[in-house]
């Protein structure tokens, strides 16, 4: 039996018009955070940074919690992340992995499955002091790491003094 977010789809009729080939920023904000993505991305690939490259890619493309690079899964060619929020409320529930899609980027278009193709190849590896507390098993300890790896960026410094600045 098909999902229940499959079957709703099939009852809904299409949205009218011309379906839209690119994604264009709302505003001079989303513009900003749009090249700030480029920028970061650039930066990190120019210092040979692949493996911070590959993590941010799935963080910033995907929409993932840092912590949600321990639970990734590769079957097909398609991401799928397990679940790592957990509060009192949830803790004894079990989510089923959901399977997470790109956003490409206006102008960077399959940037995400460049991303995920090197995850899946294992060219490029996650950096390894987020892959020492994945195997740890921390997930707090993941998201730790992607921050100090981030802090530590010169370029990510300087987007941080920008952002302060106004």
């Amino acid at each position: 039996m098909e999902s229940t977010s499959m079957q709703t789809a099939e009852r809904l009729p299409p949205i009218p018009g011309p379906r839209p080939t690119r994604v264009q920023p709302r505003s001079s904000a989303a513009l900003r955070n749009h090249n700030r993505m480029y920028e970061l991305l650039d930066a990190l690939r120019d210092e040979g940074r692949d493996d911070l490259h590959l993590a941010v890619s799935l963080v910033g493309l995907f929409g993932l919690r840092p912590a949600e690079l321990c639970v990734l899964r590769v079957e097909e060619g398609k991401l799928y992340v397990g679940s790592v929020k957990r509060n009192a409320r949830t803790l004894k529930v079990a989510k089923p992995e959901r399977r997470v899609l790109p956003l490409d980027l206006p102008g960077r278009e399959g940037e995400g499955a460049r991303a995920l193709a090197l995850l899946h190849s294992g060219l490029v590896k996650i950096p390894a002091a987020i892959r020492s507390q994945i195997e740890a098993g921390s997930h707090k300890g993941v998201g730790d790491a992607f921050r100090q790896l981030l802090d530590r960026f010169p370029f990510w410094k300087s987007l941080v003094v920008a952002r302060s600045l106004g």
